[in-house]
Parts: C-alpha cells; structure tokens; sequence
C-alpha cells in the first residue's frame, strides 16, 4: 500500500509535466532538455517523501507494514532522488553541447546566479550527505548530526525552484504541486527535527531495576502518568535522561507481557551505547517513544501455528509473546546459542511457559549441535504447512539466511516474518 502512495504521486508529477508542455512534439527536438526537466521532477517528488518517511509516523508505518519497512522506502527513495536529480545538470550540459564554458554554469556555483547556484550547492550536499550515510561508518552521534542536515539542500533545492525560469514558473498546477510537496517536506523536516520530541507518541517513566547477566542488561520501569500501551511483539525508541548514557533515542523490543505494571527491556552489550547501559540508576527519568513493529501482528490475530527462531538478543520480542499465546495456539520455540551459559534467560522461560504444553521451547546449543537450520528445525516440527507462520528475531544475516532455506524446502515469502533493526 506504501508504494502504491509513491507511485501515485510519481505519476501525478509526470501528468502535471506533460500538461505543461503544450506543443509536445518540441520534446523530440530538445530530448536532453526534456529528459533533465523529467528527472527533476521526479527527484524532486522522491525527495519530498523521504522526509515524510522518515518523521515515525504511525498511520505510514501501518501503509507499509512495519517501521523497517518505512525506512527501507527512505532510504530506496533518497538514493533514486539523489540519482534522478544528478541527471538533471548533467542532461542540461548535454543539451546544449559543444558549448563547454557555459555547461560549467550548471556545476560551479556562482553567487551572482542564485537560481543556479542554489540548485549546485543543494545537489552537492545532498551527495556528500548520502556517501556518508551509505560508505563511511560514522559513530552514531555524528551521523546522526549530519542526517539532522538534510534540511539544508531541501531548504536549497526548493529555492532553486522557486528563482529558476522553466515549466514550473511558467505552469501554475504544476508550480504549486512541487511547492505543495516541498511545503510537506520542510513541515516534516521541522517535526522529526524539533517537534517529534514534544508531539511525538510518547510516555515517561522511571527506572526500577538495573540487572546485567553477562552481556545482557535488563532495564524495569514503571510509567510516571500514564503508561504505554502496546501489543507483544512491539518496539519503542528509548531514551535514558542519563549524563553517562547520552540521551540519544534507541529501539529496543518489549520484553515483558502487555498488561504487567513494570515494563522490561533487554539489551545486549554490542557498541558504544548499549555497552553504557549497565551506568543507568533506579530512578532514572526515561522517554519512551512508540510503540512501534508489527513483528506478532499476523500471530495475535488468529490460532495459526507458529515457529519462532531466535538468536542472541533476538529473544526480547518472544520474552513479551510467550505471554500471549493462545491455548489453541501449537507455537515451536527455537533459541540458538553458541554456548549453554548464553542461555541466561532458560530458567525464567521454563517457569512462565510451565502449564502451557502447547508452546514447546527448544534450545539449541550450536557448540554441540552445530549451526541451526530450517531443516533441523524441521526434524523436529515436522513439515511445515502453508499457514504457519516463521517469526525470526536476530542477527539480520541469520534472519535472511533463514528465509531462503524456509524458501527452498517450500514456504512463502508471506509466511515468515522479521523486522530489520538495523535499519532503525
């Protein structure tokens, strides 16, 4: 449903285009020309929905079906604008060719050419902003400073179109269309960058308990006013009001059932900032933005049978599912672990599934076993049926791994579901 919103208003931009060139057979004459008008229109319309894209928003991440699956459209989109809108000068040149002195007009800013220059500059930092997002692998504080700079080459981009004579000074629909879509951009900028933190889906809390287990640190909290309501499975950003922590807004799934009083997270040592966990105190003020995921949606809404692989840290959305399993409910329970004692959470599983037969837990110790796979899992679930549901949680080479060997012995691309946290 997502990208049927983006490919609407793909469409809509070209139909405005078309409509501004009355004498359409002037396109054949002037192909570079057209072409670089095109591709700025478009670019200029991905460019608008990557910001939206990027602001959390509840009823979009419902249009696509889960919050990685947004930020898998933003990123896709950023780089078909920065692409499409590359193109644009470049087309320009060749348009009007062998005239090389004044092709250089659409790459050297000049001051005194505000129209163009502002164009350049915002194509320019639009392309050093995106290598370092995509090659360069910047702490996480930096590049999120940088990313907060996005604004800039928007804000540039639309001046260019505002200054510059072509279809859109000359064709009112579709000047207003693009600027409407740039209206939309820069409110969504200004939201995520400003407004996300007051306006925001949100609840306060405050820490209750600080437990490391090894490389896990697991986090108690109960609300100060209301409390957050979620459904198992989910995740919600959160943000410590800690000196030595940061304050800097991470996901992490839920890992305590829906109603309890006290709401529980755990967090495996990985970076920077999950290795600084540990320094939170009781009473600790925290933030809590969400919920988001849509990770149990498909298994809350019905009695299917469920196969559920995690590894690592994966077991925090399934630490909240286990509590909502149906009595009618055949749910297989896969945790893989390089070794026993990394099963630190074995005890407290056995104990909250104790009286409930229909949820089996498997651990799978791959010192022992060896690596765990669709096949093993197989051998001990028996085939699985063209309704069950494969819920993965884990390392995302693992989880893609996963899927195209459930693949191959013959499920669904539908039937097995993960959320990708490294895009989050």
């Amino acid at each position: 449903m997502g990208y049927l919103f983006l490919g609407t208003a793909t469409f809509i931009s070209t139909l405005w285009w078309l409509l501004a060139k009355p004498n359409l057979h002037i396109m054949a004459l002037v192909p570079w020309l057209s072409l670089s008008q095109y591709l700025a229109v478009i670019g200029a319309t991905l460019l608008a929905f990557n910001f939206v894209l990027a602001v959390r928003s509840r009823w979009v991440e419902d249009r696509f079906g889960g919050l990685d699956k947004v930020y898998k459209a933003h990123h896709l989109t950023g780089a078909l604008a920065t692409i499409f809108l590359i193109n644009h000068p470049i087309m320009l040149a060749l348009n009007i060719m062998p005239l090389y002195k004044v092709a250089l007009l659409y790459f050297i800013p000049n001051v005194s050419q505000l129209a163009y220059a502002s164009g350049i500059l915002s194509l320019y930092i639009m392309i050093v902003l995106l290598l370092l997002t995509l090659y360069v692998k910047l702490p996480y504080p930096l590049w999120l400073k940088t990313h907060k700079l996005m604004g800039v080459p928007l804000l540039l981009g639309a001046l260019h179109m505002v200054l510059i004579t072509s279809d859109i000074s000359r064709y009112l629909p579709l000047r207003l269309w693009l600027l409407g879509l740039m209206g939309i951009a820069l409110m969504a900028y200004l939201y995520k960058l400003v407004l996300y933190r007051f306006l925001g889906p949100k609840r306060n809390y405050r820490v209750t308990d600080v437990v490391t287990n090894g490389p896990f640190t697991m986090l108690g909290m109960v609300p100060q006013n209301k409390s957050l309501q979620f459904r198992a499975g989910q995740f919600a950003f959160l943000s410590l009001h800690n000196r030595v922590i940061g304050r800097e807004a991470h996901p992490y799934s839920f890992a305590s059932a829906q109603h309890e009083p006290t709401l529980y997270f755990v967090v495996k040592s990985l970076g920077d900032y999950t290795r600084k966990l540990p320094e939170a105190k009781v009473g600790d003020k925290v933030t809590l933005f969400g919920p988001y995921g849509r990770l149990g949606d498909k298994m809350l809404m019905s009695d299917r049978r469920c196969i559920w692989i995690c590894g690592g840290v994966g077991i925090t959305p399934f630490l909240s599912l286990m509590h909502s399993v149906r009595h009618d409910q055949q749910v297989d329970w896969f945790y893989s672990v390089n070794k026993r004692p990394e099963a630190v959470f074995e005890t407290a599983i056995n104990q909250a599934i104790s009286g409930q037969p229909n949820l089996r837990y498997h651990l799978h110790v791959a010192q022992e076993n060896g690596f765990l796979t669709a096949a093993k899992v197989m051998q001990q679930t028996g085939q699985v049926e063209r309704d069950t549901l494969v819920m993965l949680c884990g390392p995302l080479p693992m989880m893609e791994a996963f899927k195209k060997q459930f693949m191959a012995l013959g499920c669904k691309s539908r039937q097995i579901i993960y959320e990708d946290f490294s895009l989050l």
